[in-house]
């Protein structure tokens, strides 16, 4: 009885096998996203985690695009996000996969932005994509959210 009650109480606090899935490979404090000279910026609203993937413009995937997460205050809604890319600390960076996907490590309720681009300099747009992360938005599928599906312009 003793070891049932070990093993119920170990796969308890064992992480699921969809969040061992989901992290992303945390990028190098040197590597950053990397685009042309256009600033493309929109909004998703609200989210309850951050997953999806990144695509160039004919739907191949990104190869190890760069995702950098910043807190994005309401106060700064007037100031872009690249102004504060710049001039803040990032507070995560991560790495897609081969495929394109990624999914970043739970975040507390807040405002935020993320800023993706190519890990090197290939001719393609940077995006940078507002979002609140909100526990209580409903959701229709297991508590999980929709992917997003974030498509890198070519650079003009």
């Amino acid at each position: 009885m003793k070891s049932l009650s070990v093993i119920l109480l170990l796969l308890a606090l064992a992480p699921s096998s969809a969040q061992r899935k989901c992290l992303s490979k945390v990028a190098r404090s040197e590597e950053h996203p990397h685009g042309a000279n256009e600033l493309i910026e929109y909004s998703v609203g609200r989210l309850k985690r951050v997953r999806g993937q990144i695509t160039y413009p004919d739907d191949s995937p990104v190869e190890h695009a760069v995702i950098e997460v910043y807190r994005y205050g309401p106060s700064q809604h007037s100031v872009r996000a690249h102004e504060v890319a710049t001039s803040r600390k990032r507070l995560a960076a991560y790495i897609a996969d081969a495929k394109g996907r990624f999914c970043l490590a739970p975040l507390p309720p807040g405002h935020y932005f993320l800023r993706v681009g190519t890990r090197a300099s290939q001719g393609m747009q940077e995006v940078s994509i507002n979002f609140t992360i909100d526990p209580r938005q409903p959701d229709r599928r297991s508590r999980e959210t929709r992917p997003l599906k974030i498509r890198l312009p070519l650079g003009t």
